[in-house]
């Protein structure tokens, strides 16, 4: 049996990812910002006409039109295609014009793919969601509203459940299973449900290993972010969570860079081999996941016909 080649620590990861990152700063800087550039605007437009909740955070809607939405989703879009272009730069060390190009003449394939990954998700909301509506009808009213009072308070969510954050277990083991598909996708040219089932090769073996170093990474930037605000002076402070991930995002796709080529090094038969088994389980997966879409978009638009809806 083969022997199990260790990851390299998250600090020599961390440290490789900054060399990666230092090299690369400009491109990776002009490359982010030119797509979240439209999410940024609008952020700072919403936080600066904001009223303030008894939380103390700010409550954006009472400012928002369904057009601000709408603007806010395609920025978020934008943002999400710049990963690809991060990553080419990361791999290939291209210009701002060469990343964006690559990603034009791969964009059809990468909506795609990522379309597959939220399917992936929805199908087991499609799960989760009935388990939380039939469970308060089986158990007693008075166990399920204690069990519901466990929880934990988490910013911009204020309270959730224990419970629920339970159900939440197997989309988080999801989303480390496909962590790694935007650089497979890039690096490898893989497409689709072969580049999530490679991925899942990839982190299975080392899943902990992967997990516990992707969270302190986080952790890590977080901290950072955290100690900057503190010692930030007004007005900065007030718009230093939509201007640091200018910065943070980057650096964390230059450490999942990292990250992935570390897996690529010591599973070297992973890209070799056969990576189309398993194909009908997450074909069901997605299916379900299309349903489920479906079925809640048929709803809401008709209660919002029902119930008068108007746009602002």
């Amino acid at each position: 049996m083969k022997e199990r080649v260790a990851l390299p620590s998250f600090f020599a990861l961390f440290k490789s990812a900054w060399k990666t990152y230092s090299r690369n700063f400009l491109n990776l800087t002009f490359i982010f910002l030119s797509a979240y550039l439209l999410v940024l605007i609008i952020k700072i437009y919403q936080y600066t006409y904001a009223t303030f909740s008894l939380f103390g955070t700010p409550d954006y809607y009472n400012h928002s039109s369904i057009w601000a939405v709408v603007a806010m989703i395609i920025g978020l879009t934008l943002t999400a295609f710049s990963i690809p272009a991060l990553i080419r730069v990361l791999q290939k060390r291209d210009s701002f014009v060469s990343a964006y190009r690559y990603v034009a003449q791969h964009l059809v394939s990468y909506l795609w793919t990522t379309a597959l990954a939220v399917l992936f998700y929805e199908g087991v909301n499609a799960i989760i969601v009935p388990i939380l509506i039939l469970i308060p009808r089986i158990v007693p009213i008075k166990l399920w509203s204690a069990a519901m009072s466990f929880g934990v308070y988490m910013p911009h969510l204020h309270f959730i459940s224990l419970i629920r954050l339970i159900l939440l277990i197997p989309i988080i083991v999801l989303e480390i299973w496909f962590w790694a598909y935007p650089y497979i996708f890039v690096v490898e040219g893989k497409r689709g449900l072969v580049a999530f089932i490679e991925s899942k090769r990839y982190i299975n073996p080392y899943f902990w290993a992967v997990t516990g170093r992707v969270l302190l990474a986080a952790l890590f930037l977080w901290v950072i972010t955290a100690v900057i605000g503190l010692l930030s002076t007004p007005p900065l402070t007030n718009y230093l969570d939509f201007i640091l991930p200018l910065f943070v995002v980057p650096f964390f796709v230059s450490f999942g860079y990292e990250l992935y080529s570390s897996l690529k090094d010591v599973l070297p038969e992973v890209a070799q081999g056969n990576n189309q088994s398993g194909k009908l389980y997450w074909i069901a997966l997605a299916i379900i996941g299309t349903l489920f879409v479906m079925g809640v978009t048929i709803s809401v638009i008709y209660i919002s016909i029902n119930h008068g809806f108007t746009l602002r």
